[in-house]
């Protein structure tokens, strides 16, 4: 141990913080973050020979064991090959089909509404039973082979719109045909996300099925504004008395199977939105922001004027400390905080296979982007097929009709591996946040294929600064570690 153990090779893997009169010694590649005793910082920056006692020992131990010099170009040189998408596909989580185009309400800030400008046309499709049944025909051929096997595969099966109970006719034809296709290891789960204006007609159908209902609300009716009918009017009071129904008359259903989602906005906040579920349902809902993606720039000031960021609402709340309490994981500051441990603790793994996994040696694919259906397959009403519904309709990577499912999985890994090549040299590679990235590549400023630009992208400081108040939040909330690494599941 004859150097320093900051020297001018670690400088960019390797940082040494101080909050508090404390110092932490982060590794930015090796997933570690270790506090140092004011004697073990000084012997790792003197780097003398002399053993001195236990934090010299300890200091050579982190010289030896602790001094990967792997480069960033090493570590996220990884590439998504044909079989990879492939086995993500027949092991997808989750299913989700775009029944229909259509919706009963016009809400401000809609994804497919006049903001955005990635989803195509619309001009409210139906998706067709043949093509439903042609995926379902095609992943079974998959699901009974011998090539993919799975102890008790289930299943989630999402019903997506417009507004899906619009065709509930569908959804029953849905269900009937895949109970039939259930065995002693091929199960299915049901979830519809709604706006809840026809509930009151189907909800005996929803609680039959078991079925996990999100439901689309805003707060009180001031707060939902922007949801309104066809024709303008408030759809709140619908809304409401169909879930107060729905309450009255299933309420361990209820209380099990229904969530809210919320979205943000200018005539909305943290406090009203909370106040609003905690007192009328006792639930806390899913809150998001608007959507700052596929903005069309002739509506960029409109958005502006709607967005409202979630952290600064809940900073100007006077019920901060109860509502961050029980936001947990949904609270921007327990979040962030939850993602940095993700990536840099050393101490999650996404299945038992990890724990056999050459750590040491992984190469990781550059960005937040996932792996396509490894998390879902998203259909659209008009047979596109896309890793999820998030994404513009015009990354769509497979098609459906009635003859049959077009997925091309060497297109698609040559595709994606272009789009990493391109990203790495413009973007990733002088990036000290790749660890923690949660972007993905089609929400880049000027488009993947053109001339992306990440937003994301940091330097040295500004990645210091967001390992501190990490920091900074575990030392002032000691118990938030225990909690989020216990009571969190990623999926």
């Amino acid at each position: 141990m004859n150097s320093s153990f900051f020297a001018e090779k670690n400088r960019d893997t390797k940082l040494l913080l101080e909050h508090n009169t404390n110092h932490y010694l982060q590794d930015l590649t090796n997933n570690y973050l270790i506090f140092l005793p004011e004697k073990l910082l000084d012997a790792l920056k003197t780097g003398s020979d002399k053993k001195n006692g236990y934090y010299h020992e300890k200091a050579a131990f982190l010289f030896k064991y602790l001094s990967n010099e792997r480069s960033v170009e090493e570590n996220y040189s990884g590439r998504l090959s044909p079989y990879f998408i492939k086995k993500s596909l027949v092991n997808t989580q989750q299913i989700t089909f775009e029944l229909t185009e259509g919706c009963n309400l016009r809400c401000g800030y809609c994804g497919y509404g006049e903001l955005y400008g990635d989803y195509g046309d619309r001009s409210n499709k139906n998706l067709p039973w043949e093509y439903i049944e042609s995926v379902i025909n095609f992943l079974k051929k998959f699901w009974e082979s011998d090539e993919y096997p799975s102890f008790q595969k289930k299943i989630a099966i999402g019903f997506y719109g417009g507004e899906p109970l619009l065709k509930m006719d569908l959804i029953e034809k849905i269900v009937a045909f895949l109970e039939k296709t259930e065995n002693s290891y091929l199960s299915f789960s049901y979830h519809i996300t709604t706006n809840g204006v026809l509930l009151d007609r189907y909800m005996n159908f929803l609680v039959e099925k078991d079925m996990n209902i999100s439901i689309s609300l805003d707060g009180n009716e001031l707060n939902n504004e922007y949801r309104i009918t066809k024709s303008g009017k408030s759809s709140h009071q619908q809304i409401v008395k169909n879930i107060d129904e729905l309450k009255a008359r299933y309420s361990d259903f209820f209380d099990k199977n229904v969530q809210f989602i919320s979205v943000l906005h200018n005539k909305n906040s943290m406090s009203d939105i909370y106040d609003f579920f905690k007192t009328k349902y006792s639930k806390i809902p899913v809150i998001l922001e608007v959507n700052p993606d596929g903005i069309k720039e002739e509506m960029l000031d409109r958005y502006n004027e709607m967005y409202s960021s979630k952290s600064r609402s809940l900073n100007n709340s006077d019920k901060y400390s109860e509502m961050k309490k029980e936001l947990f994981i949904s609270e921007p500051g327990t979040y962030g905080l939850m993602h940095y441990l993700h990536a840099y603790s050393g101490n999650i793994v996404k299945d038992y296979s990890g724990f056999y996994k050459d750590k040491e040696n992984m190469k990781w694919l550059p960005t937040g982007t996932c792996v396509p259906f490894s998390k879902k397959k998203f259909v659209t009403a008009t047979g596109k097929i896309l890793p999820c519904e998030r994404i513009g309709h015009q990354y769509a990577i497979g098609l459906v009709d009635k003859d049959g499912v077009y997925i091309d999985f060497e297109k698609i890994a040559e595709t994606y591996n272009k789009y990493y090549d391109n990203l790495e040299k413009k973007c990733c590679f002088n990036c000290y946040g790749l660890k923690h990235c949660v972007l993905c590549i089609f929400n880049l400023e000027g488009g993947i294929e053109k001339n992306p630009k990440c937003y994301r992208h940091i330097n040295e400081k500004q990645v210091q600064k967001y390992i501190k108040d990490k920091i900074a939040i575990l030392q002032g909330e000691p118990d938030l570690y225990n909690k989020i690494m216990t009571d969190v599941i990623l999926e």
